[in-house]
C-alpha cells in the first residue's frame, strides 16, 4: 500500500520529472528478495537498464544505499527524518547530491534541470556515456560505470548457475546440444514468469516439462526439445531449484544474458573456431543510436536490419529498442520487428540466447523469431542474398582466417 509520501513522490516523478504513469512501479522487486517502494523507468521492459530513478520512504523498506545498487537506478530519492535526500548511485560508491530538502525544494531542482534528469536523458547517459567522444550524453548525475558493473555482476552469478545446471544434465543425459537448450528454456520460463508476462505469471515453475512447453509455445518453436529417456523430471527439477536460488529475475537485462554466454559457454576453443569476439553493450548502443537519424528516414516497407554472425544478437536487440522509439507507421510493431530483424550464426548455443534476449526485449508479446537462422553464413549464398534485401547491417564479424574480410566482401556489394 503506497504511503502518503510515496504518493507525493509518484506525482513528482510523473508531473515534474516526466515519467509516464504506467512506467512508475510501486513495490518493485529485484535481486534476491529485494524491494524498492517506487521505481521510474524510461520504457518497457522494466529492468536494470531502463530504470532511471528509485525512491524510498521513511515508512517503507529502509535499507542502506548499497542495498539498492543492484536495482540499477543512477538516481535515488531517499526520504529521511530531516527531509528528502538525492543520491547519485555509483558502481563502487554513492554521492549525496542534495540533502534535507522539502518536497517543494526537490520539485524545484527537477524543474531547474529538465535536460539532465528527464527519463530519456538519464537512459542515454546510462547506456552511451562511456564513449568519451559522445560528450552530449554524459551527465553529472549518472555514473556511466554503474550499468556495466551491475550487468557483469548479475551475468557472472547467472553464468555460475547455468554452468552447474548444464553439468548436472550432462551427467545424466550425455554431452548433447539438448542440455544447453533445456537449461535456457527453463531459465526463459523463470525470467518471463518473474517479469509477469501473460501466460507465464501464473505458471507453476515446479513443473519443468510444462515450463519448457510453455516457452516453446511462446517462441513459436518448430523444433521442440527432445529430452533423452534416461533424464527424469527430478533431474530437470534440480535445475529449476538452482535457478530459483538466483531470486527474482525481473530486473535481468538482455546484456546480462550476453555476459552469461560469454562467461559460461565460450571456451577458448569455441572462440577460435567461430572467431567470436565480445561487443561491449555501451559500444553497441553508441553505434546504433549514432545511426538513429538515418534509420528513421528509411520507409518502413524497406526497413530490414541484418546482423550476420549475430551470436546472442546484441545489435538486433539494440536496434529493436531504437525502432520502438520511432514513429513507425505499421499496424503491429511486434510483428514488424519479428519480420524485419534478421540474424545468422552457426552457434546453436548463442542463438538460443539470441531468441531469449529478443523475447525479453519484446515482452510481453509472444515471440517466434523466424529470421534468426542457424547456418554457416559462408556456405552458399546466405550472405549476399540476405544483404541484398536488407537496408541496415550491424555486425561484429568473426575475425579468424579472414572471415571478417569475407563477410564485408560478400555483403557490401
Amino acid at each position: 500500500m503506497p504511503t502518503e509520501s510515496g504518493e507525493q513522490i509518484r506525482r513528482l516523478l510523473t508531473e515534474t520529472v516526466g515519467f509516464d504513469d504506467s512506467l512508475v512501479v510501486t513495490d518493485y522487486h529485484f535481486g534476491n528478495a529485494k524491494v524498492i517502494p517506487l521505481a521510474g523507468f524510461a520504457h518497457r521492459p522494466f529492468d536494470a537498464r531502463s530504470v532511471c530513478i528509485g525512491a524510498t520512504t521513511r515508512e517503507q523498506y529502509s535499507h542502506s544505499l548499497d542495498y539498492y545498487r543492484e536495482l540499477g537506478a543512477p538516481l535515488l530519492i531517499q526520504e529521511s527524518d530531516s527531509g528528502f535526500n538525492l543520491w547519485k548511485i555509483g558502481a563502487h560508491k554513492n554521492s549525496r547530491l542534495l540533502d534535507g530538502l522539502s518536497l517543494s525544494d526537490l520539485r524545484h531542482f527537477f524543474e531547474e534541470n529538465p535536460e539532465t534528469v528527464r527519463p530519456r536523458r538519464l537512459y542515454q547517459a546510462k547506456t552511451t556515456a562511456r564513449m568519451d567522444s559522445y560528450r552530449g550524453h554524459q551527465s553529472q548525475f549518472v555514473d556511466p560505470n554503474l550499468l556495466p558493473f551491475i550487468e557483469s555482476q548479475i551475468g557472472g552469478e547467472l553464468a555460475r548457475v547455468v554452468v552447474q545446471s548444464v553439468v548436472d544434465l550432462v551427467t545424466v543425459g550425455g554431452e548433447e546440444e539438448w542440455t544447453v537448450k533445456a537449461v535456457f528454456r527453463l531459465l526463459a520460463g523463470k525470467i518471463l514468469h518473474d517479469k509477469r508476462v501473460p501466460q507465464f505469471e501464473t505458471l507453476n515453475l515446479d513443473d519443468p516439462k510444462k515450463v519448457i512447453a510453455r516457452v516453446e509455445n511462446h517462441y513459436g518453436s518448430v523444433d521442440p526439445l527432445q529430452i533423452p529417456s534416461g533424464v527424469s523430471v527430478l533431474d530437470l527439477s534440480r535445475v529449476m531449484m538452482r535457478l530459483h536460488s538466483l531470486g527474482d529475475l525481473r530486473n535481468l537485462t538482455t546484456e546480462s544474458l550476453g555476459d552469461t554466454y560469454e562467461q559460461a559457454l565460450i571456451t577458448p576453443q569455441i572462440r577460435k573456431i567461430h572467431g567470436t569476439h565480445k561487443t561491449p553493450s555501451y559500444l553497441v548502443d553508441y553505434i546504433v543510436w549514432q545511426l538513429a537519424d538515418w534509420i528513421s528516414e528509411i520507409p518502413p516497407e524497406r526497413l530490414r536490419v541484418f546482423e550476420p554472425g549475430c551470436g546472442h544478437a546484441p545489435f538486433l536487440v539494440s536496434a529493436m529498442r531504437l525502432l520502438r522509439t520511432l514513429d513507425l507507421n505499421v499496424s503491429d510493431v511486434s510483428q514488424f520487428l519479428r519480420d524485419r530483424l534478421i540474424g545468422l550464426d552457426n552457434d546453436p548455443f548463442a542463438l538460443e540466447i539470441a531468441r531469449l534476449s529478443l523475447a525479453i526485449a519484446d515482452e510481453p508479446n509472444p515471440n517466434s523469431w523466424p529470421q534468426i537462422t542457424d547456418c554457416n553464413m559462408f556456405n552458399g549464398t546466405w550472405l549476399p542474398d540476405v544483404a541484398s534485401w536488407s537496408t541496415v547491417m550491424l555486425t561484429n564479424p568473426p575475425y579468424e582466417a579472414g572471415m571478417a574480410e569475407l563477410t564485408m566482401e560478400r555483403t557490401l556489394r
